[in-house]
């Protein structure tokens, strides 16, 4: 004959059971907390990479690359220095996405792996993904920036090598043909405007950051 479960059996099962649920929802709490600072240190990286990058291309020679002390010499040498540093530049390029793309992707991976769970609700989960994808956007903004000033500091040299004759008399670069000058000037305003808009931008991140800084303080 089988015995009755008593009550004290009967809670001590119940304890069992809360206990078990409680365990495996810490664990998947202390998982996705793992997995979220795991997101922050790869966006991280993301920035790292950018910031690599841009480093990279001052030091290969873009801050001078149209200078014009440096193109009168590199002009002797049928402007083989100034190919070289754009051929660098394009390298730098293709590493930079290659880099930047597996970087986003293991990010993703990371962020696919958080579980729900009543602390990682999908607020929680949305409140990640924004800070995430601020970063990429911010880093892709800023990536976007420098190479259209690399681009168009490209056509200036593509113009100067292939389309028109050119001289530099009194630290000027003067041509033979009007179109040659009216490109020249269209390529070279284009880029001043898009250094203005460079600065201009970060000046205006700086701007709202320090706002926002201030407005948490008070």
């Amino acid at each position: 004959m089988k015995k009755p479960i008593t009550l004290k059996y009967f809670f001590s099962i119940i304890i069992i059971i809360i206990f078990t649920l409680f365990s495996c929802e810490s664990q998947v709490d202390k998982d996705n907390e793992r997995l979220e600072k795991l997101i922050y240190k790869k966006a991280l990286e993301i920035n790292d990479n950018y910031l690599k990058t841009k480093s990279d291309f001052a030091n290969s020679g873009l801050a001078t690359l149209l200078s014009i002390d440096r193109l009168k010499k590199d002009k002797e040498n049928g402007l083989s220095e100034s190919k070289l540093i754009l051929k660098k530049l394009d390298s730098l390029n293709i590493n930079f996405n290659q880099t930047n793309q597996s970087l986003i992707s293991d990010l993703k991976t990371l962020f696919d792996s958080i579980k729900p769970s009543e602390i990682y609700n999908d607020e929680k989960r949305k409140t990640i993904q924004d800070k995430y994808e601020y970063a990429i956007n911010i880093t892709k903004e800023n990536f976007e920036i420098d190479t259209n000033i690399i681009d168009l500091s490209k056509k200036i040299i593509s113009l100067l090598d292939e389309s028109c004759e050119f001289e530099i008399v009194d630290n000027q670069i003067r041509f033979y043909t009007q179109k040659c000058v009216n490109n020249y000037n269209f390529y070279n305003s284009n880029l001043e405007m898009a250094i203005s808009s460079a600065k201009m931008k970060i000046q205006m991140r700086e701007m709202k950051k320090n706002l926002e800084k201030t407005k948490r303080n008070d």
